[in-house]
This record gives structure tokens, sequence and C-alpha cells, in this order.
């Protein structure tokens, strides 16, 4: 707690040397998800204006942005003293996310499309959640999506490394999970929750959620009283790392960037269903962008759920960039076209294990967006759509 503290302070001192050194200023600000942070503040670091990017978790990020409420970017200090370091007069311009907006998010911003313009959300990056494991003497561990469904869910057969590698090893197999509430872990249940369903008897299923026992709970034979005597639980990622290097049977789940140092053959990881964790793996996992009039214009048509049926490493999550299509400052509609032009076309690898997108999506983007190849005139700053107003 004291090392979150200790960080959460650190960016909180931070932001308010940067609101001090551009108050006069006009500031692209934003805040949202971790995953996405080093790739944006690389990104925002070559715009023009001065330019800010706050680490609150993608729900307060979302939430700041839709109530355009800056202050929501505070930080808590280790005094547990409430430090906001924007004036109340301060728009926030984009936020970044993890977790798609929902309905009654979307419902919660619909006053303001009136006066702001339409809301427009589009991924900038894939991050593939890794599942490494500490088994000495073992080669290349290659799951099943059965078998990773039985692993999670503490099903007989599934219990023992030997279990599953086809080997006499009776070794349980130990895994590691995180105890409090994380993204990394919603976006795990997520995909347990689409991909196991046809592996339980009727009554058994994972639930989506950030809390691993809560999602797990349900999945697990009646016989288990709350967590398997072998799992571990961590607090917090640097925890789980430990845990995971600390014994010889352990198996966990992160997301790539949270992952240190990922070598090219992603040999400290578990195949999932025939796939390894490799970028081209994970951009071939993709379903095909929206096409049609009237998803292009909806929010959620640029956030699709998983296609199973697609070959390819299904276990990831995407970065998401939430913008206004319209914006009152004249200074900072290129601003914005400019920063996502740069997010999806990057000139080389994205930091932090992130993945860019396939070409495919950055050209939906691109004609939707960007430009007015698609003819809807939703590309960012339509004079048509943006005469009524923006976001201030």
């Amino acid at each position: 707690m004291k090392k979150i503290r200790g960080f959460l302070l650190a960016l909180s001192c931070a932001m308010l040397g940067a609101a001090t050194s551009i108050a006069s200023a006009q500031s692209m600000v934003g805040g949202g998800a971790l995953p996405p942070k080093g790739w944006f503040d690389e990104v925002g670091a070559t715009l023009p204006s001065p330019w800010s990017y706050t680490f609150v978790g993608s729900a307060a990020g979302k939430r700041a942005f839709i109530e355009n409420e800056a202050s929501i970017h505070g930080l808590v200090d280790e005094n547990d003293t409430y430090r906001n370091p924007w004036p109340v007069t301060q728009t926030v311009h984009f936020a970044g996310t993890q977790i798609p907006l929902t309905q009654p998010e979307l419902a919660l911003y619909a006053p303001n499309e009136i006066q702001w313009g339409p809301l427009i959300q589009v991924p900038v990056a894939l991050v593939p959640i890794f599942l490494p494991y500490n088994r000495p003497g073992v080669g290349d561990v290659q799951l099943s999506i059965s078998q990773v469904c039985g692993i999670f869910s503490y099903q007989q057969g599934h219990r023992t490394w030997g279990e599953v590698l086809g080997t006499f090893d009776s070794t349980p197999i130990s895994i590691v999970y995180r105890q409090e509430l994380a993204e990394t872990t919603r976006l795990l249940t997520e995909y347990l929750a689409e991909q196991c369903e046809d592996y339980f008897p009727a009554g058994y299923a994972f639930t989506k959620s950030p809390h691993f026992e809560e999602a797990v709970q349900s999945a697990l034979p009646p016989d288990v009283e709350g967590m398997p005597a072998p799992w571990v639980s961590a607090l917090g990622v640097g925890a789980l790392l430990d845990e995971l290097a600390g014994g010889s049977n352990r198996l966990a789940y992160v997301r790539a960037d949270e992952w240190p140092d990922v070598q090219n053959d992603f040999h400290e990881f578990a195949w999932v269903g025939g796939y390894v964790p490799s970028p081209v793996n994970v951009m071939g996992a993709q379903p095909a962008p929206p096409g049609l009039q009237p998803e292009l214009s909806d929010p959620t048509s640029w956030a699709p759920v998983h296609d199973l049926s697609i070959p390819g490493y299904q276990l990831y999550g995407r970065a998401y960039l939430l913008v206004n299509q319209c914006y009152l400052a004249s200074g900072v509609l290129p601003e914005v076209k400019a920063f996502l032009q740069k997010l999806i076309n990057p000139v080389g690898p994205l930091p932090d294990n992130l993945v860019p997108l396939p070409p495919v999506w950055r050209a939906a983007i691109t004609n939707t967006f960007l430009s007015s190849a698609s003819g809807h005139g939703l590309d960012i700053g339509n004079p048509d759509v943006c005469i009524a107003g923006g976001r201030p």
C-alpha cells in the first residue's frame, strides 16, 4: 500500500507541477487506464501543445471525460489528502480505457451530446494477457482451451502438472491470482466466461468480474470451499510476480504491460489454444472493424466482443481512446486528430509490450474519423456537424 500511495503521490506532484507551468496555455488533458499510459505519453510528447495523461483507472477516466470534470483526475497522497492539480475550468479532452463504454455510460453522456457533439470510441492498441509459469524442467506448456478452463475452475483431471502435460508429475498447479480488484482480472475472466461455457455442466460458469475469487467461485466444484488450497493470492502485480518466482509449481496471469521483459520466443508463457501470445497471433485474432452505418457511428461497434472462431491468440484486451468529434477551442482539434493518427500508425514497436492494430483497423479508423473518405460525416471536426458547438 505504501508503494501504491508513493506512486500516486509522485504522479500528483508531477501533475501539480505540470498544471502550474502550463496554466496560461491551452493544455491537452486526459486520464484513465494504465496500459496505454506509456504509449500515450510517448505520442503526446510529440504534440505542440502542453500535454498530460493521468493514471486513475478506466472507470474514473471514463467518468471524467463523460462529465468533463478534471477534478476526477485528482489523486490521494500518502497522507490520505486529496490533491487536484487542475482548475475548475480545465477541459478533459480525451480518456483512455481498457473497459469499453457501457450503455449506462453512453446514456449519461447523451444530454451533453447536444452541446459537445458526438462521442468517439476507438481501439488504439491491443493488450495481450500472458499466462507465465514456473515449473523447472518443463519446456513449452501448451494448453488447450478446455485445459485453461479446467485449470482455472479446479476441475478433476486439471489439478496437477502431470494431468495437463500428460506426465506422471503429481505436483499441484498453484495459480497465483490478484487479491484486489484488477482490470487484468476482468480481462481474464471475460475470456474465461466466453470461452468455457461449452466445457461446463449446467449451473457452472465463470463470472466476468475484476475480483478473481468472485469470478471463479461459480465455476468451482461443489466440494471446494473458498479457493483451492494450492492457489495463492497476491496483492498487486509486484507481489504476484514475487509469488510466481518464489514457487516451483506456479501459474499466473499478467497484462503485457505488467511483464518486465518479454523474450522473442515467448517461452515464459503458456500457449493457449495452439497459439503463443506473439504480436502476429494477437493481431490475427481480431474481428473485422465496422464497415456500414449505423455501426460506424455507434461507439460500441468499435469495441467488438472476441470472435472465438478466428484463429489466433484470443486472450487479450484492447486500449481504447475516447475523444469528441467536435471541440470549441480551435487549437485542440488538430491536436486530437494528430494524437489519434500517431497512435494508430506507430513508426516502431509500441512500449510496454502492447500490440499495434491490424492494418484493416487502422484504415477503418482513418477513413471514418480522420478523413471524410467514408462519406458519413463522422470525421473529427466535420464542419457540418460541429457548427452547433463542441467540447469546451
